[in-house]
Order: C-alpha cells, then structure tokens, then sequence
C-alpha cells in the first residue's frame, strides 16, 4: 500500500468513540455494501481516512488554531489542533474570516491555523497576521459582504398565525380552569374540615 491509499471506517450515525468502529474497508463501495447488505439501510456512517500517511515532525513546535474578533486582543479561542488535513494550512499561515450566518457573533470572525511555540506564542502571531489583514482592508471587505448576506437572509416570522393565537387563548383559559378548580376544591376541602 502507498501513503495516499484511502480506507473506510465505517462508525454509528450518531457519532462514535473509537471503539464503536463496526468495520474497516479498502474501498468506499465496500463500505457503502457492508452498509446496504440487508432489507433496510445500517445506521452507519462512512469516514475516510489516509492509509499510512506522511506525516511532519517538529519537537519545538505545535499547531494551533486561533479564533478572534476583528478588534478585541482577547482571544474567542486557542486551541491545539493536530487534525492531520490541516498541517499543511498550519505551515502556510492559512486564514479565513468566517462570516456564517449561524455564528453568534455580530461581525465575522478570524480563524488562523498555524505553528508556534506555545499557547501565548500563537496568539501573538495571529493577533499580528489579523493586523495586518484589518490595515489591508480585507477585514472590511469580509464584513461588508457579511452585511449584505445577513440583509438578504430570510427574517423570523415573529407574527403569528391567527389559528396559533386562538390555540394559545385555548390553552391559557384550560390552565386558568384548571387552577380554579384546584383551588375550589382545596376550599371546599378547608370548609369542609372546618364545619
């Protein structure tokens, strides 16, 4: 087998410790068999994974993963990150401001991949490369089409439907009768003691 030869773990759908593995194949149409080999479909999901990688080493060094605000120093996040896919992107300085909608942020947000010596070091590094991107106006530009792709997502319909209100009448006026009763006969049940 050569280093960039692929295999197929095939896992649980519901996410899977590394003793949940079910099976390991050679090809993904024997995965996706084992997978549909009876009536109805296994839950199981197919991940594909290099076969003996090559791999990089360096003893001084660690990859790192550095999410921030486009003006803050503090950090959303630091963290190591030895996803194997992302060595590569890690020795390149690779960035990306992410402007995803999901995000609960305002503005986009920057996240680098790179090597340092430590937690601090790579913050100091990603906090000068953010810089550099923000004095660029690459930062602005990100966050202009941010604006307009937050302008263009469909809005929550914070109206109600006729037929929703009249069901939340319904169901407060069932609670209201619900607790009047309660209290009738708990009062019933005083007066009763008392006489």
């Amino acid at each position: 087998m050569n280093n960039h030869q692929k295999i197929f773990i095939v896992i649980p759908d519901d996410g899977a410790e590394i003793d949940d593995i079910e099976a390991v194949f050679d090809s993904r149409e024997k995965a996706e068999g084992y997978n549909k080999r009876y009536k109805t479909d296994s839950r199981f999901e197919i991940m594909e994974r290099v076969f003996d990688p090559n791999y990089e080493s360096d003893l001084t060094k660690d990859p790192y993963r550095v999410t921030l605000h486009h003006d803050h120093r503090e950090p959303i996040w630091v963290n190591l990150h030895h996803h194997l896919n992302d060595i590569q992107a890690a020795k390149e300085e690779r960035y990306e401001i992410d402007g995803t909608l999901y995000s609960n942020y305002d503005a986009p947000i920057f996240r680098i991949l790179l090597f340092a010596e430590s937690e601090e070091a790579a913050l100091r590094r990603a906090l000068e490369i953010r810089d550099d991107v923000v004095e660029s106006g690459e930062w602005q530009q990100a966050v202009e089409q941010y604006k307009i792709a937050k302008a263009n997502q469909p809005k929550q319909n914070i109206y109600r439907s006729k037929r929703e209100k009249e069901l939340e009448k319904w169901l407060l006026s069932c609670i209201a009768i619900f607790i009047l009763m309660i209290l009738s006969i708990a009062f019933l049940w005083l007066n009763h003691g008392t006489a």
